[in-house]
């Protein structure tokens, strides 16, 4: 195998229908649906862990570095991740961005949410139910200019 060709594991369901380019690994028991698009731009590399689940028409790119998606972690249907890192039993939501930005472990990324050029390792999860009205969910939207990020309270659109 060449250098920057795709290293996919053997217990790892890719669909056909996915389109794969660039330098990456996909580890074992993973699952990338239909429609998706997995593109490491020459001299970064996209990883995705062990018993991960990228649902249909979803976007991964290592554009400006690379892209880093750890184990047991749920990537929602049309979500776009780019030159990210997103931990281990994370969940990003339906339609939701991370761009430029590190996901914690076991982090929620609401649907339709925007994170960009954040570190939210080491938050408290600001998603979950009853939350949506507390004072740090309010500060932490105040902070992203209302637009979302890893509360349930705010959307992009």
């Amino acid at each position: 195998m060449e250098a920057g060709e795709p290293i996919i594991e053997g217990s790892t369901y890719v669909s056909p229908l996915a389109e794969v380019f660039g330098d990456m690994y996909i580890g074992e028991r993973s699952f990338v649906a239909g429609n998706t698009v997995l593109r490491a731009h020459p001299g970064e590399r996209l990883t995705i862990g062990s018993e991960t689940n990228a649902q249909d028409n979803i976007i991964l790119r290592s554009f400006n570095t690379s892209t880093y998606v750890a184990d047991r972690t749920s990537l929602a249907h049309h979500a776009v991740i780019r030159d990210s890192e997103i931990g281990n039993f994370a969940f990003v939501g339906f339609l939701a961005e991370v761009i430029d930005s590190e996901v914690g472990e076991g982090a929620l990324v609401s649907a339709h949410a925007l994170v960009e050029g954040e570190d939210t390792r080491g938050r408290p999860d600001l998603s979950g139910p009853g939350d949506n009205d507390s004072e740090a969910s309010r500060r932490l939207a105040d902070r992203l200019g209302g637009r979302g990020g890893v509360q349930a309270r705010g959307t992009r659109r």
